[in-house]
């Protein structure tokens, strides 16, 4: 995954954006300005388009995973509710460092593991302070 990352990275530098069309590579730029990338980088590019995609496609699904979460948890938030303290921190890198693992599994656990912290935070604040939503 760091590759895939690091060839983002790089491209977004150059002013490309990379997505997939169809099973295909997509290259387009990130504003009007011409893209400027160096061919040594757009030949590197074509040697990982199937690792660009499968990203992609990972992505896509990982996506969906975090976003179904936050759904949930949008709708359980009680407002005024902390969400800074160390253990809110931790449970938060755990799911930046399951995503970037590569490891879906990885992140399903994190994000149900964040999700649960989350609402028994917001249990426990209601039953403290009353319902706020």
């Amino acid at each position: 995954m760091s590759d895939v990352r690091d060839l983002l990275i790089r491209a977004a530098s150059y002013g490309m954006r990379l997505s997939v069309d169809d099973g295909h590579l997509r290259v387009d730029p990130l504003s009007d300005e011409p893209v400027t990338a160096p061919l040594a980088f757009r030949a590197e590019l074509l040697e990982h388009v199937d690792d660009l995609c499968d990203y992609f496609g990972w992505r896509d699904e990982a996506t969906n995973i975090v976003c179904a979460a936050t759904a949930r948890l949008a709708d359980a938030y009680r407002i005024g509710c902390p969400m800074d303290s160390p253990e809110w921190k931790a449970h938060e890198r755990a799911v930046t460092d399951a995503y970037w693992s590569g490891d879906l599994a990885a992140l399903r656990a994190a994000v149900d593991e964040y999700a649960s912290f989350a609402l028994r935070c917001f249990a426990a604040f209601v039953a403290e302070h009353g319902d706020r939503k």
